[in-house]
């Protein structure tokens, strides 16, 4: 059995001072009817069905048979233009926030979109940052910053032994977008 050394992962900081020194407003923001609109539809009515009793699947609510145009348009592929990464094992995801730029102060540098992630052998891309998105407000394991009129969301979740799983960098903006496309089934791609 080979030897698991913790230096081989990145491990999220509890509590996080990144979050208790944001001074980022949070309850005033609760008011907000987008941030609402955002915590129901990736928390209570998640697309992910196993993370709640309200959730509603990407296919079974929304009728998405194949997500590959939704991928196109939440920037996951081609590889060139995406934002996002991905690691299938523990093992490569220190590599995947390095190269997302989400190791050391990630969440001071939140001009760019962008995400790394753990993923499971089981799920598809889309459902992976879904996963991950719920697990982070659900806990409330995030902060947010104004700029230019939008709010940018600074992510992050963790599994065992406080391994970051994902951090991801979103615009409020972003996602709306998301929400107004999947609600929209794959028929509203041909209007983007």
């Amino acid at each position: 059995m080979e030897k698991v050394n913790e230096s081989d992962f990145i491990h999220a900081e509890i509590p996080p001072k990144w979050i208790s020194n944001a001074k980022d407003n949070l309850e005033e923001k609760l008011k907000d009817d987008d941030f609402r609109k955002i915590l129901d539809f990736f928390v209570i009515f998640t697309p992910c069905k196993e993370l709640s009793a309200r959730a509603k699947p990407l296919k079974e609510k929304y009728g998405w048979e194949d997500t590959y145009g939704l991928k196109k348009f939440m920037r996951l592929f081609p590889s060139k233009q995406s934002i996002f990464l991905f690691a299938e094992s523990w093992k490569e995801m220190k590599a995947v926030l390095a190269e997302a730029d989400l190791v050391d102060n990630f969440h001071s540098n939140f001009e760019h979109e962008r995400g790394g992630f753990y993923q499971k052998s089981k799920q598809n891309q889309p459902n992976c940052i879904f996963y991950h998105l719920r697990n982070c407000l659900a806990h409330g394991r995030f902060c947010i910053r104004e700029k230019d009129g939008d709010w940018t969301f600074i992510f992050e979740d963790f599994g065992q032994k406080s391994r970051v799983s994902a951090r991801m960098i979103l615009k409020k903006s972003t996602l709306l977008r998301w929400i107004e496309i999947i609600e929209g089934g794959e028929a509203s791609l041909a209007s983007t």
